[in-house]
């Protein structure tokens, strides 16, 4: 019974530790028209500074921690694939205005 209601306790702790984060670093949402690479590598960032602000507040170990590791993980792989795609296209002259007759 004391290990859960430790358990408990510290799953609450760090849930309200990523709620107080999210809620002082984000209290409004707005949508606004972006890049959509721009918008993967902004929240693989701010999915960084979570999972970095938990690490420093809670054992490595936690559920939370790894929790966050996995999202920051997906984010991460999104806005390199974003990032290899526009290098992709850059290289292929697509974002090119001028085109060559052929």
């Amino acid at each position: 019974a004391a290990a859960e209601a430790a358990s408990a306790s510290s799953s609450s702790s760090s849930s309200s530790y990523a709620d107080h984060f999210k809620d002082v670093l984000f209290p409004t949402l707005q949508g606004v028209p972006e890049n959509r690479a721009t918008a993967f590598c902004l929240r693989y960032v701010i999915e960084m500074a979570t999972f970095t602000a938990l690490r420093r507040v809670l054992d490595a170990d936690n559920i939370e921690v790894t929790k966050q590791l996995e999202i920051m993980t997906t984010w991460s792989r999104k806005c390199h694939t974003q990032t290899k795609l526009l290098g992709f296209c850059a290289l292929r002259n697509v974002f090119s205005a001028h085109r060559t007759p052929q």
